[in-house]
């Protein structure tokens, strides 16, 4: 019976000490570059509702284009042509960025969909920025068919947090290639730790452990 108990009074102890794990995705505006653009494509689109701040040679397409891409979903995508490896950020670089917002720390994943631009040599690289530092190595458009990419951010801390996606292509090696990009989404994982009722009982529930183990040392 006093083992039962013990054991009862362990699962106890162990429940209220564990964290809960909350997943949800993170908002981001025009995540699928579907906000209305005035011309077929556009570099650099700005305006109510683009969410997305480009530069260089970052831009918006709609389907059946001279890019000759189809989007993802809906019917627009982004575009990076070309850009600069030694400085994605420079005068010349091709890139797109956007902040985003948490409401607590937690874990962050990024995911989007990538494809190279039919008719043109692959070579595109397409690289992760996260608050100014890249994430891991960079991925290569090498397919003209949507493909999926996931990207583990890491461990955030709560507040304003800012995401870029660059190309790194080489002109002078690749000429002008471009990666398309669609679908974008981030998606944290929070993590919750007990209330300070709850570490009353964790306490509590310690102590009654402790005073069962000591009698039944002395049975």
């Amino acid at each position: 019976m006093k083992t039962f108990r013990l054991a009862a009074l362990s699962v106890a102890v162990a429940t209220l000490m564990s964290t809960t794990a909350i997943a949800g995705p993170v908002p981001l505006t025009n995540a699928g570059f579907e906000a209305p653009i005035a011309a077929p494509y556009v570099y650099t689109p700005t305006g109510a509702g683009i969410g997305w701040t480009f530069s260089g040679g970052a831009g918006v397409s709609r389907n059946g284009t001279a890019w000759g891409g189809t989007a993802y979903e809906g019917t627009q995508f982004a575009f990076l042509q070309v850009g600069m490896s030694a400085d994605p950020f420079g005068g010349g670089g091709s890139w797109m960025s956007q902040a985003f917002s948490l409401a607590t720390a937690g874990t962050v994943d990024l995911d989007f969909q990538m494809a190279l631009r039919a008719g043109y040599r692959t070579g595109q690289q397409v690289a992760v920025y996260l608050d100014g530092n890249m994430i891991g190595s960079s991925f290569a458009a090498t397919s003209t068919s949507w493909t999926a990419v996931s990207v583990a951010l890491g461990a955030l801390g709560a507040g304003s947090h800012t995401l870029a996606l660059a190309g790194l292509g080489d002109f002078a090696t690749f000429g002008d290639t471009s990666a398309f990009i669609d679908a974008v989404a981030l998606r944290t994982t929070a993590i919750t730790v007990p209330e300070p009722a709850t570490g009353a009982l964790l306490l509590g529930a310690l102590g009654i452990a402790g005073f069962a183990l000591r009698r039944g040392r002395k049975g």
